[in-house]
């Protein structure tokens, strides 16, 4: 379990610098759509990042309750 926190950790913040990326790219080069796109990927990031976080409290917390 704690390699597929590694690696869904990994990925959020791969995200987050692809993100951070694109929207560079996207208004360095006057491109909208990249620019949107990496937006939307810096914004989803940080929302799969609470959502992580969250999760992992909530199913510890399940786990020793049943236990």
């Amino acid at each position: 379990m704690s390699y597929v926190r590694w690696v869904a950790g990994i990925a959020v913040l791969g995200l987050f610098f692809g993100g951070i990326v694109a929207a560079t790219a996207g208004r360095m080069w006057d491109h909208h759509g990249s620019g949107r796109l990496g937006a939307r990927m810096i914004v989803g990031s940080l929302a799969l990042a609470v959502l992580f976080g969250l999760g992992y409290t909530l199913i510890s917390q399940f786990a020793g309750a049943t236990a």
